[in-house]
């Protein structure tokens, strides 16, 4: 439930696109104008947790979370919009890129 939702693709002029389900904002702006009371705070980061466990259960590691990547609606519920997604290899060279991109 902390996942965007994939509504419909389509190709036009060679390029791929996507249509996600619509956030009202994103972390960032809402970082950016508000000043956030501790349990909205706790709230969002319990929600963008549920939403990296259920990636990581399905064995996908967000390439580049941050703030814009998460779309945020009024009533502060939470959904990863841009998954930037990447599959570990089994080397440890590349485990370990991954696990410092997530630092």
């Amino acid at each position: 439930k902390n996942i965007a939702k994939l509504l419909n693709s389509f190709y036009k002029d060679n390029k791929l696109y996507l249509v996600m389900e619509v956030m009202q904002d994103n972390l960032n702006n809402i970082i950016r104008t508000q000043r956030l009371q501790s349990n909205d705070v706790r709230y969002i980061i319990h929600q963008i947790l549920s939403g990296l466990n259920y990636l990581h259960n399905c064995g996908i590691i967000h390439g580049d979370l941050k703030p814009s990547d998460i779309g945020i609606n009024k009533d502060f519920s939470v959904k990863i919009i841009d998954l930037n997604a990447e599959r570990p290899k089994e080397t440890d060279y590349v485990l370990t890129k991954w696990f410092v991109r997530l630092l």
